[in-house]
């Protein structure tokens, strides 16, 4: 026959159990009465080894005895907090952890300077009317120009000296130098050019036999007037050829002047 029982729950706590002699009979149980109408005594089982002292607490609703009320403490927390400079200790030894010195940088900050490259050299032509002065046609008869402008082609050569000439070539002033021709006629095809720059002038002229670019002082004498083309009213390349009498670079077909006579490069 079940004469007593025990029962589990979450929510029981009993502090205190029934103290026994030598056996499981004697002394009363506590009733403990539950709302669905369960009716049960509460008691020690250990009755082999009857307890003096019972102190029972649960927390799961379960019942526990121990012969002795031992409490167990939990060890204390530690905290460990972590800085840029910390000091640890373990036995005797001290050990200090320091954070690093801050270090300086200095930033030097150096200016550039662009040095810009010196301009070239103007490399400036004498140009002349092509009328001449006697009936000029052109704002001036004599100028300056920059050896990359374009203007007309008139060429000179000797025809007395240097061999019979062909149709195109004109004596137009036997007055200053008989034995100077002109044309307007230029390079190896003999075609009127009126736009070209110094150099391309100079080859025009020298890919003619004899030809060379007249003089200023031949152009403004009026040695090519009325060559053809209509250049009368354009203002003509001109430039001193080798030996020749020279103030300035600007007169030679080389560019230099050399000791009052142009020269070679």
């Amino acid at each position: 026959d079940i004469k007593r029982m025990i029962v589990d729950e979450d929510f029981d706590q009993i502090s205190t159990l029934p103290v026994y002699g030598g056996s499981c009979q004697g002394e009363p149980m506590i009733e403990r009465t539950w709302p669905t109408g369960l009716t049960a005594d509460l008691f020690s089982t250990d009755c082999n080894n009857p307890i003096t002292t019972t102190s029972t607490s649960s927390t799961t609703g379960s019942t526990t005895t121990t012969r002795s009320q031992t409490t167990t403490r939990a060890p204390p927390s530690t905290t460990t907090t972590r800085e840029t400079s910390t000091a640890s200790t373990t036995g005797q030894t001290t050990t200090t952890t320091q954070s690093p010195p801050r270090t300086t940088t200095g930033i030097t900050t150096t200016s550039s300077s662009t040095t810009e490259a010196p301009p070239e050299e103007e490399d400036l032509r004498v140009i002349a009317c092509g009328s001449g002065e006697r009936r000029l046609r052109c704002p001036e008869d004599v100028d300056v120009a920059d050896a990359s402008d374009v203007h007309g082609v008139r060429c000179c050569r000797d025809c007395a000296n240097d061999g019979p000439c062909s149709d195109i070539w004109r004596r137009k002033c036997g007055k200053f130098d008989d034995e100077v021709f002109g044309t307007s006629y230029v390079g190896t095809l003999e075609e009127c050019a009126h736009e070209a720059t110094f150099y391309e002038a100079l080859e025009l002229c020298e890919e003619m036999e004899g030809g060379r670019l007249c003089t200023a002082d031949e152009v403004i004498q009026g040695c090519t007037k009325g060559t053809g083309c209509g250049l009368n009213s354009e203002m003509v390349w001109t430039c001193m050829y080798l030996d020749g009498d020279c103030e300035s670079d600007m007169e030679c077909c080389s560019g230099f002047c050399n000791g009052g006579a142009c020269d070679e490069e």
